[in-house]
């Protein structure tokens, strides 16, 4: 994947940095429950409509990365970033890092 022009970045960022999330493998439950432990690395878009889940959608196929199918939940839409090199690539291009902002949203639960 070639890097991605900044703007396309700068607004995907604005979106994320609004209330997107980022999601990653618990390294405890992964040891323990091994290839039953499914969870990966994502970013989560969180779109307040249609609209801008739209938005967000076409900003992520200009920029080069892979579309995933959006979700409804709690009356918003959320746009999954999956997979590892595609969610360091994008945290790198946004320059964050851990502690930024939560690494889960505040409901999910640790012992799903």
């Amino acid at each position: 994947m070639k890097a991605p022009r900044m703007n396309l970045i700068a607004h995907l960022e604005r979106f994320f940095r609004r209330n997107g999330y980022v999601r990653v493998p618990d390294p405890d439950r992964l040891a323990k429950e091994g290839r039953r432990y499914k969870k990966g690395y994502e970013v989560r878009f969180v779109a307040n409509t249609p609209a801008e889940l739209r938005t967000i959608r076409e900003l992520l196929k200009m920029a080069g990365f892979a579309v995933a199918n959006a979700f409804e939940h709690a009356k918003q839409w959320r746009q999954p970033l999956y997979g590892r090199a595609a969610v360091t690539l994008f945290l790198e291009l946004i320059k964050w890092k851990p502690g930024d902002q939560a690494t889960e949203p505040p409901s999910a639960s640790r012992t799903e």
